[in-house]
């Protein structure tokens, strides 16, 4: 079925290259709609290779004499569309198809027409074709088609997956918001806030987080906090890691407070998220679950403890290093302590993962003075060195005027 179904998709929805001179007319329009809005795909598979054939050949046949009959077959086109709705049984895949035929033939200029077909449309009758239209609309990077573009919105994670034939590699969620609304880029942003702020599904409000967190659109942070708080639970993590990822340094406040809840997994978002936000007010946090009775919150507490390197954090390390507690959690600990005086930071010699060893609990004035190093290491990277400055900030503004 799923080979039947992309080879469908490829002679229907992957908008054919040569189109046929024949059926301009009403009749031949209005046949080749009909042969859509007949289509079953669930009976293809009951049918012999040659009927198949027969019938991919109809298709394709029928989606070569709209293409050609121009507005005349997208008048057609949306006539069954209008049908197709007021129907008992909508036939899904006919509305995703008669999507694609719309945009192969007026482009972005039928993209009200387009949006009322994906609108209600199921994505799962076809998804390879919802794809490939919104990763086309988005490549006009034409406002008029946002709206359309919200159908790739529905998309879910574990669920949803396309091949991308010119790279040979399969796409799942988030990675396709990126081949869709990233193509389009950050001039998107205000449209998916929009779709956020009017009820949308919980799958719709994961993407939209996930593209507006990507966009960094600040404006999207009061709908996100308020997520982060209120939220469903399939959505409240996402939200509270987006805000970790680039939210107001007041945001912490809120993150935090999501690391006492029961949820394991909820924790350990709560975790990623001050990871990301790396506060190194958020020690203090963070260090009880050094002793978390979940052995993989324990480990991240560790390591994001490393990272925040204040002198409290570090100490409550090394006295956990000084027990006899979880080897999974000490080696943790060591690993990013090497990371972060060495490898991720490109410190040369490891100022944590280096002094780690010869760290003592009871004795915190070396521990702070390791943490100083740290830190001043860190910040010279930020410093102007002999030839950085090359202009002022008014020679910038002239240059740029010019």
């Amino acid at each position: 079925m799923k080979k039947l179904l992309v080879l469908v998709s490829t002679v229907i929805l992957v908008f054919p290259a040569i189109v046929s001179a024949e059926g301009k007319d009403e009749d031949d329009l209005a046949a080749a709609v009909k042969t859509f809005m007949e289509f079953n795909l669930g009976k293809m598979e009951s049918l012999s290779k040659e009927e198949q054939k027969k019938t991919s050949a109809a298709l394709n046949n029928a989606w070569n004499t709209l293409v050609k009959g121009g507005d005349k077959a997208a008048s057609k086109i949306e006539k069954g569309i209008e049908e197709n709705e007021k129907s008992k049984e909508k036939n899904h895949w006919f509305a995703l198809t008669a999507a694609g035929l719309l945009f192969e033939i007026g482009k972005a200029g039928k993209a009200q027409a387009i949006e009322k077909a994906l609108k209600g449309a199921d994505i799962n009758a076809n998804f390879q074709a919802v794809f490939m239209l919104c990763f086309s609309m988005a490549r006009t990077r034409d406002e008029r088609v946002l709206p359309a573009m919200r159908a790739i919105l529905k998309s879910e994670v574990n669920k949803h997956s396309t091949f991308i034939a010119e790279h040979a590699m399969t796409i799942r969620w988030p990675l396709i918001l990126d081949f869709t609304y990233g193509v389009y880029g950050p001039g998107a942003a205000d449209d998916v806030l929009s779709m956020l702020e009017s009820n949308p599904s919980d799958a719709e409000i994961k993407s939209c987080i996930y593209l507006l967190e990507r966009f960094h659109h600040v404006k999207a942070l009061p709908a996100i906090r308020k997520l982060a708080k209120t939220g469903s639970e399939f959505v409240k993590a996402d939200a509270m890691f987006a805000l970790g990822k680039y939210g107001h340094p007041e945001d912490r406040i809120l993150v935090e407070s999501n690391l006492k809840v029961l949820g394991k997994d909820f924790r350990q978002f709560a975790i990623a998220a001050v990871w990301e936000m790396a506060d190194p007010e958020s020690t203090a946090a963070i260090i009880p679950l050094l002793d978390d009775p979940e052995e993989e919150i324990a480990q991240s507490a560790g390591g994001t403890l490393v990272k925040l390197c204040k002198p409290e954090g570090i100490r409550a390390c090394v006295k956990y290093l000084e027990s006899g507690k979880l080897e999974s959690v000490k080696k943790t600990i060591k690993t990013w302590a090497g990371n972060y005086g060495k490898n991720a930071m490109e410190m040369g010699p490891g100022i944590i993962g280096a002094s780690l060893d010869n760290l003592k609990s009871d004795d915190p004035a070396k521990i702070e003075e390791v943490c100083k190093s740290y830190w001043a290491f860190k910040d010279a990277k930020y410093d102007f060195k002999p030839g950085d400055r090359k202009m002022t900030a008014e020679e910038l503004k002239a240059a740029i005027a010019e």
